[in-house]
């Protein structure tokens, strides 16, 4: 065997196979890492006389199986056995006083500890990520279990304690997921955070007298807790202190303590009862959320404030008395608490944050104290069983959502104070059958009434302007509404779904928004105002029972789909002044004009404003012969008529001239391609059109992958002798093998015909 050695220091072993080492007499001392790493090494005895084992001296030995200490040891360094996994046993004598940080961490095959009485100190991770540690105990006089002592140590079920402790670790039992039952000594008075936190056989805890404070994440996620018994002593509960502690049933706390922090008891499912003592001044966020079985609460006569969330989900609450003193109610306090049938708000409690109450469904009534300025956000949203609020004078605004889903409110709470009301604010009251808007109210938000089913009557005041997105959508039963001269904006889908028969909009109106009639099923007439501009896409979308409209002569836009599926449609007048019509205002995107609008008596009067032609007039009767336009191509549909044939020329003079080129030359090729009634006019206009833009109708066969086109351009004279060249180059770089054949037999076959290159097959 093979040591250096330095005077009475073991400096390093050196390695020879052997699996038991003796280390020479003499040695007194084994230095730092001396055998750190030596595989193979199971078995080390140490002379008499060692007294020092440095720091990480058998670090990472993976075969070491037991080490023998002298009785003359009296130091183990830091780290000195770390990630010895197959360590089983060190005999450490009585003399022992001092053992390192993480001296033993990571020797996951010991089963027991046993630590020797004289010990005065134990370092931090001592016993870290011992996976096979079954049981411990620590000697009398250790006063302090160190930081992250026994982290990790899945296996332990068993600890003893000495009486001498005075304060256990931060994490010093962290995923301890074994350990069922601890005794705390009476002389511990600090216990770090998390130092129980993921013991989740941990059934029972009681904290010794004289400790001041349960730290943060002191039993977080302890799942199977049941009962702890806190001190008299206690002043403050940590945040998270017992969060996850989904079976804790009893909880006392005793008169003294004046704070219990965030989510301290968040997710304790079965905690029934929760008495606070009257010493309390400050309960945190969500300091009892998801106590699922919580029943009543009194709430100490000293408490100013509900933080956020504080009772959030408490299913089974079905009582909380408020105290006087109460001045502010933070956001979400009480959301979801669908048992809490009252709740009644002090005088001077004027602050409700946003969704305080949302979703206690079974809330009757509620009567918001004098001061309040306002209903906050979602305050009352899904509040079910909600059929009276009552407002003080101080409440000018009701914000966003604020009753939205309230189904039972028979009368929506607008008092003449009311000046402003906010997005959705009574969204989904099923329940309100009349409404009267006060007067002072500038502004109908987004979706103020969307979905209220059985709204029949509305009151709007001469101070309203506009009327926002969705605000009166799928209002089912409202058939009238008297819209005041004032209103000047009517937002998108503000009136989609709703029973509106025969509507007047105000001549102040220059634009329907997009959608706003959109799904209007009953819908017979709209009495338009004559400044009207625009005519937004989906406007009139599936407005089946719509048969005549007359569109102001002022309208210069129609957006796309706006007379989608207006099955009824006989009788329409577009005005002489339009310049823009999204493909197309009778379909969604990418259809014909007239398809599915069984039209009987329509004039288009249409600008073709890029190419200075005169305005085009198309008198259409019932369409049983049409072309329906897609993106990719023309196709026919055909069908009896017996009213007459379709105006095909009107119908392509209309159309030739309101599409990008691109799309042109699309209408153009499909057309002559599928030339049905296509007469002799519109023939020479989409050939000559051809003619001027080749290269990008060629373009357009290639995209479209039509080479069988090839003939169309050629029969309108777009491929020549001049541009045969640089159609060439096109068809390179469009990569089509059939195109360029074609056009290279031009160049081969080509012969003059009435003074023009004509193909000759």
């Amino acid at each position: 065997m093979a040591f250096e050695i330095n005077g009475t220091t073991l400096i390093r072993y050196l390695p020879d196979g052997a699996a038991s080492v003796a280390v020479p007499e003499g040695v007194t001392d084994v230095a730092a890492e001396a055998f750190a790493g030596c595989g193979g090494v199971e078995q080390v005895r140490l002379p008499r006389g060692v007294v020092t084992i440095g720091e990480a001296a058998f670090a990472d030995c993976p075969d070491l199986v037991s080490v023998e200490l002298p009785q003359e040891a009296r130091v183990i360094g830091k780290r000195a056995f770390h990630g010895c996994a197959a360590l089983r046993a060190v005999s450490m004598p009585e003399g022992l006083k001092e053992i390192g940080d993480e001296a033993f961490g990571g020797c996951a095959s010991i089963r027991g500890a046993s630590l020797p009485t004289g010990l005065t100190r134990l370092g931090d991770s001592v016993c870290q990520g011992c996976t096979g540690l079954l049981a411990a105990q620590i000697p009398p006089g250790v006063e302090q279990l160190g930081d992250y002592f026994f982290w990790g140590c899945t296996a332990l079920q068993l600890v003893r304690l000495p009486q001498t402790l005075r304060r256990i670790g931060v994490y010093a039992f962290y995923e301890c997921r074994s350990l069922r039952a601890l005794h705390i000594p009476a002389a511990v008075r600090e216990i770090g955070y998390s130092a129980f936190s993921y013991c989740a056989s941990l059934r029972e805890a009681a904290l010794p007298e004289g400790l001041l404070h349960v730290n943060d994440y002191l039993f977080w996620n302890c799942a199977q807790l049941r009962a702890v018994s806190l001190p008299e002593s206690l002043v403050s509960i940590g945040t998270r202190a017992f969060d996850g502690c989904a079976a804790l049933t009893q909880l006392r706390m005793h008169e003294g303590l004046e704070q219990i922090g965030d989510h301290a008891f968040d997710g304790c499912a079965s905690l029934a009862a929760a008495p606070l003592p009257a010493s309390v001044r400050t309960i945190g966020a969500y300091a009892f959320a998801g106590c699922r079985a919580l029943r009543e609460m009194r709430l100490p006569a000293g408490l100013a404030e509900l933080r956020a969330g504080v009772f959030a989900e408490c299913a089974a609450l079905g009582r909380v008395r408020l105290p006087g003193a109460l001045r502010r109610v933070g956001e979400r306090a009480f959301a979801g608490c669908r048992s809490l049938t009252e709740a009644a708000l002090p005088e001077g409690a004027t602050e409700v944050g946003r969704a305080a109450f949302a979703g206690c469904a079974s809330l009757a009534q509620v009567a918001l104290p004098e001061g309040t300025p306002a209903v906050s956000e979602s305050e009352f949203e899904g509040c079910a069983r909600l059929s009276r609020v009552t407002l003080p004078p101080s409440v000018s605004a009701i914000g966003a959502r604020a009753f939205a889903g309230c189904v039972s409110l028979c009368e929506a709470p607008l008092t003449e104070h009311v000046l402003r009301l906010e997005d959705g604010a009574f969204a989904g009251c099923a329940g309100l059958r009349a409404v009267r808007v006060p007067e002072g109210v500038a502004a109908l938000p987004d979706a103020l009434f969307e979905s209220c089913a059985n709204l029949e009557t509305v009151a709007l005041p001469a101070s309203v302007t506009a009327v926002g997105a969705r605000a009166f959508a799928l209002c089912q039963s409202l058939a009238h509404i008297a819209l005041p001269e004032s209103v000047a904006l009517l937002g998108e889908e503000a009136f989609a779904g709703s029973g509106l028969t025969a509507p007047a909009l105000p001549e102040r109106v220059r634009a329907l928004g997009d959608g706003l009639f959109a799904g209007c099923a009953a819908l017979v007439e709209v009495a338009l105002p004559k400044g009207l501009r625009a005519v937004g896409a989906r406007a009139f979308f599936r407005c089946r029972a719509l048969r005549a409209l007359t569109l102001p002569d002022g309208v210069e836009e129609v957006g796309a789909g706006a007379f989608y599926g207006c099955d009824a449609l006989e009788r329409l007048s577009l005005p002489d002044g339009i310049r823009r019509m999204e493909r197309s205002p009778f379909c969604l995107a990418g259809h014909d004009l007239f398809w599915k609008v069984p039209l009987r008596s329509v004039t288009i009067r249409y600008a073709a404003a890029d190419d200075g032609l005169p305005l085009v007039e198309v008198p259409i009767p019932p369409c049983g012969d049409m072309h329906q336009m897609f993106a990719m191509g023309y196709y026919e549909l055909f069908a009896a008529s017996p009213q007459g044939p379709f105006d095909f020329d009107g119908y392509d003079a209309l159309f030739i001239h309101r599409e990008s080129d691109e799309t042109r030359c699309v209408i153009a090729l499909s057309r002559l391609a599928a030339p049905k009634h296509l007469g002799a006019e519109s023939r020479a206009r989409y050939q000559s059109f051809l003619r001027r833009t080749a290269p990008e109708a060629l373009r357009t066969v290639g995209r479209l992958r039509r080479p069988a086109w090839m003939p169309l351009l050629s029969e309108a004279g777009a491929i020549r002798a001049d541009n045969c060249g640089e159609l060439l180059e096109i068809a390179a770089r469009l990569g089509s093998a059939e195109i360029t054949a074609f056009l290279l037999e031009y160049q081969s076959r080509c012969i003059g015909f009435d003074g023009e290159d004509r193909w000759s097959l």
